[in-house]
């Protein structure tokens, strides 16, 4: 064969490599395109009195407020979990371990009087005052306990 006929073919072959290599980038590409993000326009979820129960949350977790007092009667206690209830309200809280915890009689010959006590002697259907905290995990937690007989 002659050289011109070699070199030409050598030639072809070479541009059809690079069409052939061309398609198979270009096809590359077309099925790694990222996916345009879809815009959902922004919709207004809560209303206006639910951005303000929700602002009044967030007040709790501020440094500004440093504990609160929840007042009720307790509907469940295992361990150093309770759920304290109020009319139809209920709110599970977990006691500190290391929480101050007193007993304060109202009736009789020793109301008004406080003493100390632990956290077993909290019975269903105590009532209690407990003073609390909002963690930073969002849990409430009870630091000082009193149950009012």
């Amino acid at each position: 064969m002659n050289r011109a006929i070699k070199s030409f073919l050598i030639l072809i072959v070479i541009i059809i490599s690079m069409v052939i290599g061309a398609m198979g980038y270009s096809a590359y590409l077309e099925y790694t395109k990222p996916v345009e993000p879809v815009v959902v326009p922004q919709t207004n979820l809560l209303d206006q009195a639910e951005k303000q129960e929700l602002d009044k949350l967030k007040v709790l977790k501020s440094g500004v407020v440093a504990s609160f007092i929840l007042s009720g009667q307790v509907a469940d206690v295992s361990g150093g979990a309770i759920i304290l209830s109020s009319n139809q309200d209920r709110v599970a809280l977990v006691v500190d371990p290391t929480a101050r915890i007193y007993s304060v009689s109202t009736v009789g010959a020793t109301a008004g009087k406080s003493t100390t006590a632990k956290l077993s002697d909290i019975k269903i259907g105590d009532n209690l005052q407990i003073e609390a905290r909002l963690s930073l995990s969002n849990d409430i937690i009870g630091y000082s306990v009193i149950i009012v007989k």
